[in-house]
């Protein structure tokens, strides 16, 4: 890190700040103890700032993922054909890293949702089953519309429907995700998590989790079609 913001080229990093996302270091201080930089959560975790805003994080190192060094820029080495192929066995695993992963998952999501015991939760039980749940729905939502923009980009660079059908099946589940936000009112509320304690809200909204977990099953039917005939 040190070496590559000395020959003036800053370091991509994940993690540091916030969840394991990609932030920018752009100076350090220390001899490297502590790093400097911008990260789209610097504002919602304490931090020391630096002047001109930057973050100021020491005692880093627990929170790194992973560390990018940006060298000479070379030939592309992956098509989108490997991408597709990357993407398409992720979404038919069925376990990952010791957790239930793929269409599994949804399965395992609606169960959560309508588990009885959550009608009668504590206060403290309920805000953490609401947050996870929560979360889940940021990270899905984000994915997938980003996951679609990328296969809208290469559907028009190939001239393939199916990709281009894959792409729509994944903004979808973006957009139902926020429908899942909104059975509980704006999801902006800090107070969200006292309507997830009613069996109805969470019946609506494993419904809506069906209707993610179809358009995912679309998808795969399409890329598996379009991997065939690339």
């Amino acid at each position: 890190i040190i070496k590559s913001i000395d020959d003036g080229i800053p370091v991509l990093a994940f993690g540091i700040i916030g969840p394991p996302e990609c932030l920018i270091i752009s100076g350090y201080d220390e001899n490297g103890d502590v790093l400097i930089g911008w990260s789209h959560f610097q504002d919602f975790e304490p931090c020391s700032k630096e002047s001109n805003g930057m973050f100021r994080k020491a005692n880093w190192y627990e929170n790194l993922w992973k560390v990018i060094i940006v060298g000479k820029k070379i030939g592309r080495k992956i098509s989108n054909k490997d991408v597709l192929e990357l993407g398409l066995s992720i979404l038919k695993k069925t376990k990952s890293e010791g957790y239930i992963a793929g269409l599994a998952a949804y399965d395992e999501w609606i169960k959560y949702l309508l588990n009885s015991e959550l009608d009668h939760a504590s206060d403290d039980v309920l805000k953490a089953r609401h947050d996870l749940h929560y979360k889940l729905t940021g990270n899905m939502a984000e994915a997938r519309y980003w996951g679609g923009t990328f296969l809208d980009k290469v559907a028009e660079d190939i001239n393939h429907q199916n990709i281009k059908e894959a792409a729509l099946c994944f903004k979808n589940i973006h957009d139902l995700c926020w429908k899942v936000w909104g059975v509980l009112g704006d999801y902006r509320d800090q107070d969200l998590w006292k309507k997830f304690g009613d069996y109805q809200n969470r019946k609506r909204i494993a419904e809506i989790v069906k209707e993610m977990k179809s358009m995912d099953e679309k998808a795969i039917e399409y890329l598996t079609s379009a991997l065939e005939e690339i």
